[in-house]
């Protein structure tokens, strides 16, 4: 799904995904045009995941452009960020229990 959302000049010859990441949330901060008649568009997004004993968060803003009325990936501008979790903390899933009761041990 990932790489045929692509834009066929940006889109990647293969895609390696990291099986050990858990994605565990997705907020919508800001759409700049991108409606039903705009040909581009512009989605800023947080997107929250957990890696090892890390959460981890991608925040970016993306440009897409539309090609026969489907929506294409052209390109972003992200940032990281990582916080090492204690195994006592908080999940940071939003669950209510402790990191090594839920997330951790999945």
């Amino acid at each position: 799904f990932i790489e045929r959302t692509c834009h066929p000049s940006t889109r990647p010859q293969h895609l390696q995904l990291d099986g050990s990441i858990r994605w565990i949330s997705l907020e919508i901060a800001r759409i700049k045009e991108g409606l039903m008649d705009d040909a581009a568009g512009e989605v800023e997004f947080i997107a929250t995941y957990i890696e090892n004993m890390d959460r981890c968060t991608l925040h970016e803003n993306s440009r897409f452009v539309k090609l026969n009325d489907l929506w294409y990936y052209l390109d972003g501008k992200p940032t990281f960020t990582r916080k090492t979790l204690s195994r006592g903390s908080q999940c940071p899933c939003g669950s209510g229990k402790k990191f090594k009761r839920c997330c951790l041990k999945t």
